[in-house]
């Protein structure tokens, strides 16, 4: 069975995944209203994330090391799937009306739930 999972498998992809919001959240995260402080921590995670990937994939690569890595991953995937979950999901619904007969009328038009 194929994965839903939206975030990429391996740790390259990851942070470069991560790399491409922080470019895309600098130029317009004003804009898609995504607070300052979370652009920095977006940006904070991804520098941490990819010195802790440089430093475990050395020849004295150790189980400190990769706990380390593996603790810094972790914040970087739980922060963008925050964002993602509070900035970039916009659940939408559509209004089917029924009369007390039990007729189902016309489907409304689809709207988004985000209430400003």
């Amino acid at each position: 069975m194929a994965s839903t999972d939206w975030l990429p498998t391996t740790r390259e992809a990851v942070l470069q995944m991560a790399m491409k919001w922080n470019n895309q959240l600098a130029m317009k995260g004003t804009a898609w209203s995504v607070p300052e402080p979370k652009v920095t921590e977006l940006n904070t995670l991804t520098l941490s994330a990819q010195a802790a990937y440089n430093e475990a994939n050395t020849k004295d690569r150790t189980k400190v090391l990769t706990a380390k890595m593996n603790a810094a991953f972790k914040a970087l995937t739980d922060a963008m799937r925050d964002i993602k979950k509070r900035y970039f999901y916009i659940p939408y619904y559509c209004i089917r009306y029924e009369n007390n007969k039990g007729d189902k009328g016309p489907w409304g038009p689809m709207v988004n739930a985000v209430i400003p």
